[in-house]
């Protein structure tokens, strides 16, 4: 209440008062008037953060750390007041407001020699001596939190300020604590995976570039397995094998249970390939993936199903005659035997060669201007294949005959010491006695050294310098390869584990970059490229002399494998469920229709044990039968690899689905997409609905 106001505002006891008292009360200004008051607004404390840059947090400790100032610095405006930043390496606190984001970025990235943050906490709890609350969060090494100066400065504090303190170690150990009375107490405990944080990068445009839209012309033919994987969504298997065409645009990525991806360097998502099929069987063990001119050879190991188009086993036994398998279909399947895969990239055809039982560890090998590749494996057996005219050394051909290949023959006698990329054995004893005949290998030296021997360009012993000092100096290095004149080193030393690469022949530092232990890694044939796999499995391909910076990258679809799939007939309707996503197609009108929804609801799905599912019954690991939905006329069969593979009463397949959590695609035999360009990898076939619409009543009769 006021003594002064608008009429309208007094409070209606004034006028009971006597009239000759409420002009007295008036001409004193002494009437009641409401007066409206500003709504309470709660204190919003201030946030300091104390970012420790000295010594401790060199290297992957400062990653977690910057991002948690990163993070920190986006305060709720409605819950917190003004931020400030101090840094170890900086005299005062930094500048938020002048600051662009380049400075920012420096200022976060600097590094200074303090033993740690107790001089900059003090600073920070001295820069302002107000009152007002504050929250201060010090992010510094878990062993900083213990020293005597940190306890010190955090006894400064005022009594409106709380003290908060996020840790990190080395090894991720991570832990937020706020400071009482007698020092730190913990309210969480957790761990960061430095590894992941290491290798990632910043998030692409994953909008389409404008070469999505061109698609290989036709499938693959010849040996390839009849089930295709039409869509692009990323990495659909963990990658552990590597190989690049001799050309240099094309790098196929082996995974588990032998899946490939064929990934061009023009920025296109990677083509999940065909694996090699014959008479039922698949080549999921792969040993190698080779380079050849237009295409690669992937090589392994596979159990060859006899039948009239098996191509005959052949031993490399100097004084056994050539076995043929029988044709009968009884017969009994043959052991495993060695396998070459040949994908020739423009004709868009995989040929699967026979080489003979797999015995021991073999060693293949090609060389593109041959147009041949090689097979040594223990006890002399093996040989070499020329590609185009399917002649043979020292074995003969398939059909038995005694056609023996010159260029085979030349491609045999040069596998004794290997081609590029050469996997270097590594030792740190200089052999006695070393021979032409050997292949190269590499000799570590006591002071950080490297040396390639044998090597087809001669190469100095090495020592390769970071800051002036010996780079490799106490680290182990565990693989080795060489191509042209560059050498990639994978080694770990303490918690480091990286990739260097050297320039021959004085060994001249291109690079390097994170490289977890167990991941993989593959020069191109003349050591122009390099691929390797990142902590989070994402694939990277880089120019040799810039290794940091990506060429192409292809990441992981992170694709649902464990779908649950309604089906119904009449009329027809296809639902696929993860989690609480449903997703619903239909043909409405001659064209396909999509229904999300969201509901988290428990259900049940009748399904039939066993089902036969046509062309996908070779593989039951990836097409499980369990999994398979059954409907009048109608077969749903579950993909691992992420897709619902549609088949019609004729065992035909009509359609195949991808879902990813809110996204959908859909494709129909001949090329024809429909759905979300991010799990097609380019923009819908114009009239995709209609097209897939008539796909499916023709496959009902309708």
């Amino acid at each position: 209440m006021t003594t002064r106001g608008a009429p309208e505002r007094l409070l209606p006891s004034q006028f009971a008062l006597d009239p000759d008292e409420f002009v007295r009360r008036f001409a004193g200004n002494e009437l009641l008037y409401f007066q409206r008051e500003d709504p309470h607004e709660a204190v919003r404390p201030e946030r300091v953060i104390v970012l420790d840059q000295g010594v401790r947090t060199w290297g992957r400790v400062r990653l977690a750390l910057a991002a948690a100032a990163l993070s920190l610095l986006r305060a709720n405006p409605k819950r917190f007041g003004a931020v400030r930043l101090f840094a170890t390496s900086a005299p005062g606190p930094v500048d938020l407001l002048g600051a662009d984001a380049t400075a920012l970025e420096n200022r976060l990235e600097a590094s200074d020699l303090t033993p740690n943050p107790g001089a900059c906490l003090v600073a920070a709890l001295e820069a302002d001596a107000a009152p007002a609350p504050r929250d201060i969060v010090l992010l510094t090494h878990r062993r900083s939190q213990n020293e005597q100066a940190v306890a010190s400065a955090a006894g400064g504090r005022g009594p409106a300020d709380r003290l908060f303190t996020l840790t990190v170690d080395e090894a991720g150990r991570a832990e937020l604590a706020e400071w009482g009375t007698h020092g730190p107490v913990t309210l969480r405990a957790f761990r960061v995976d430095l590894e992941v944080a290491e290798s990632a990068r910043p998030e692409e445009d994953q909008s389409p570039a404008p070469s999505f839209g061109a698609r290989p012309e036709g499938a693959w033919g010849g040996d390839a397995e009849p089930v295709p994987f039409p869509f692009r969504p990323g990495l659909v298997a963990d990658p552990l094998q590597f190989g690049f065409a001799t050309d240099g645009d094309w790098l196929v990525v082996a995974g588990r249970e032998g899946v490939l991806h064929g990934l061009a360097l023009d920025g296109t998502p990677p083509e999940v390939l065909p694996r090699a099929f014959r008479n039922g069987a698949v080549l999921k063990h792969v040993d190698v993936v080779l380079g050849l001119i237009g295409g690669v050879v992937v090589c392994g190991r596979m159990v060859v199903p006899s039948g009239a188009a098996e191509a005959p086993r052949v031993t490399s036994e100097p004084h056994s005659a050539p076995v043929v398998t029988s044709g009968a279909s009884n017969a009994p399947p043959v052991a495993e035997q060695f396998v070459a895969a040949h994908y020739d990239r423009s004709a868009r055809r995989v040929t699967l060669h026979v080489f003979g039982r797999a015995e021991g560890e073999p060693w293949w090998t090609a060389y593109p201007d041959l147009q041949c590749i090689a097979l040594r494996a223990p006890q002399g057996a093996g040989g070499a294949l020329d590609l185009a005219t399917l002649g043979r050394f020292p074995f003969p051909t398939p059909s038995g005959s005694a056609l023996v290949s010159s260029r085979a023959m030349v491609a045999w006698e040069r596998a004794a010491t290997g081609a590029p990329p050469h996997e270097l054995p590594i030792t740190s004893t200089r052999p006695a006695k070393v021979s032409d005949s050997d292949g190269p290998f590499l000799q570590t030296l006591n002071d950080g050294g490297v040396y390639p021997r044998q090597t087809a360009r001669t190469w100095y012993a090495v020592t390769p310098l970071r800051d002036g000092k010996p780079l490799l100096a106490g680290a182990a290095v565990y693989r080795a390869q060489l191509a042209g004149d560059v050498l990639a080193l994978a080694y770990v030393r303490a918690n480091q584990r990286r990739l260097l690469l050297l320039r021959g022949p004085d060994g001249a530092v291109l690079g390097e970059v994170p490289h977890a232990v167990r991941t993989r890694f593959a020069l191109s044939q003349d050591g122009r490229l390099v691929a390797r796999r990142e902590a989070d499995r994402t694939v990277v391909v880089s120019d040799t002399r810039a290794p940091a910076q990506s060429v192409a990258r292809a990441t992981q679809a992170s694709l649902h494998d464990a779908l649950t799939v309604e089906l119904g007939a009449d009329p027809f309707r296809l639902t696929i469920i993860i989690g609480g996503h449903r997703h619903t197609f239909q043909v409405a009108h001659g064209v396909l229709t999509h229904t999300p929804r969201w509901e988290l609801t428990a259900r049940t799905t009748e399904r039939v044990r066993h089902v036969r599912s046509g062309p996908s019954e070779y593989d039951p690991i990836r097409f499980p039968a369990r999994e398979a939905v059954r409907a009048p006329g109608w077969l749903a069969v579950v993909d691992r690899l992420g897709q619902v593979l549609l088949y019609g009463h004729s065992g035909a397949l009509v359609a195949a689905f991808l879902i990813r959590r809110e996204r959908a695609a859909a494709w129909v035999p001949g090329g024809v997409f429909w759905g979300d360009p991010r799990l097609i990898g380019g923009p819908a076939t114009p009239g995709a609905g209609e097209k897939i619409g008539r796909a499916i009543l023709a496959a009902t009769g309708g």
